[in-house]
């Protein structure tokens, strides 16, 4: 079906990203598309980066996510924990990750489209999306509170 064919070309595009990154692609070249795939997709596969997390719950999309595993401190686990956590996303660590896994997990994912709907409406619970503005306003009220 309609729906069926949506997660599997947007999952192919995502799955391409995650390989272009694994060996350190151009991110001009990766760039060029990803509106379009977010746009477009059902379920995003991506790695665990804050701006790559604050897109998925700006648009409120389901992922699988693979961290980063040398990303400075871990913090991409941490990131991913979080929406693991509001039940947004699945978790895979990269040294678990493996092409039967991920098209099992689509696969898992493509019958059970319920599961990718409450992911979504999970994201509602995190998504900020005027961070920037709400700490721009605690800054104002701490810089006010010391005068």
């Amino acid at each position: 079906d309609s729906a069926s064919a949506s997660i599997f070309s947007s999952t192919a595009l995502s799955l391409s990203a995650i390989s272009s990154s694994r060996r350190c692609a151009s991110s001009e070249r990766a760039a060029a598309p990803v509106s379009a795939v977010l746009a477009a997709a059902d379920l995003i596969i991506c790695r665990a980066g804050a701006v790559s997390l604050a897109e998925l719950a700006a648009r409120e999309l389901p992922s699988i996510l693979i961290p980063y595993p040398y990303a400075s401190g871990d913090h991409q686990t941490f990131n991913a924990r979080v929406f693991v956590k509001a039940e947004a996303a699945k978790m895979i660590a990269d040294k678990y990750v493996t092409e039967k896994e991920l098209i099992q997990d689509i696969n898992d994912f493509r019958h059970q489209p319920e599961t990718l709907e409450r992911m979504s409406e999970a994201t509602k619970k995190i998504k900020k999306i005027y961070a920037g503005a709400d700490i721009a306003q605690l800054a104002l009220e701490m810089t006010e509170n010391k005068k």
